[in-house]
């Protein structure tokens, strides 16, 4: 068992974020396919944590709702799923089932807009679609992104391959 130290135990008020509504630097540190327990929806659901701050925190259970219980798609979700693989910058081609995306969005950073919660005002959430890229210069100069996995592969090229 760990040692602890009493004088380094969190105090209740440490539960809750003490950070205020507005725009912020997130990383993906979690996602995964959910079947929600009480609709029967169909979602991506996605953890987050702040990033570039001195007290770092972290958003949970980030839900994008693809399909409803009957199957039929929720255009808010689709949006904000849209939203956030254009701030990513991760562009699946054709049909693709949402069990693709964790491996290819985890460690991805992005911005976006932060407000109380409405059913716990504890806590912050993303306020709707208010999700935005990175740019490359807020990129360089504030935000370490930690490196996704990558596939390497080595292509031969032969003399005759119709091009």
């Amino acid at each position: 068992m760990r040692n602890l130290n009493f004088d380094r135990l969190p105090k209740e008020e440490d539960l809750y974020q003490s950070n205020e509504p507005g725009i912020y630097t997130l990383r993906i540190i979690k996602a995964e396919k959910q079947l929600a327990k009480t609709s029967g929806s169909l979602m991506l659901q996605c953890d987050y944590e702040t990033v570039g701050l001195p007290t770092n925190f972290k958003i949970n259970y980030d839900n994008y709702v693809i399909e409803d219980a009957q199957g039929n798609p929720v255009n808010f979700g689709l949006v904000k799923l849209r939203k956030l693989l254009e701030a990513i910058n991760v562009i699946p081609q054709g049909e693709f089932d949402i069990a693709i995306l964790p491996p290819l969005i985890i460690g991805k950073v992005f911005r976006a807009k932060l407000d109380r919660d409405k059913n716990n005002p504890k806590y912050l959430r993303v306020v709707g679609t208010e999700i935005y890229p990175i740019t490359a210069l807020e990129e360089d100069a504030s935000v370490t992104t930690t490196p996704t996995p990558t596939i390497d592969t080595t292509i031969e090229i032969t003399d005759d391959a119709d091009f």
